[in-house]
């Protein structure tokens, strides 16, 4: 398995974009974006494919988060997901609601 990544430069922030290929099939991806504050960038898109669901791979991006040298990591969930107890356990705490579908957390 391959991990790729791709950074995508625009006017005021940086995408950093995550895949992990199994041969010709995306197991994961994920991004980072930064902010205007240049200690705090956020975190979005994170999927592993049904498929590959249970084989720590969240554990895996998590790994790769943790490596980060920023003061804040910010991610919007689903209110309702079951994520939400996943994230928490890597040090994501509630910060506040987006709206009626989505809260931000932060670690």
């Amino acid at each position: 398995m391959e991990l790729i990544q791709y950074v995508q430069w625009w006017d005021y922030h940086k995408s950093t974009h995550y895949i992990k290929m199994d041969i010709d099939k995306v197991v994961y991806s994920f991004e980072f974006n930064t902010l205007t504050n240049p200690d705090e960038i956020v975190l979005s898109g994170v999927y592993v494919q049904e498929d590959y669901r249970g084989n720590n791979y969240f554990c895996e991006i998590m790994n790769i988060v943790s490596k980060l040298d920023y003061k804040k990591i910010w991610i919007q969930v689903l209110k309702d997901s079951s994520i939400i107890n996943k994230y928490k356990e890597y040090g994501f705490v509630y910060e506040f609601e987006y709206d009626d579908k989505f809260d931000w957390y932060s670690r």
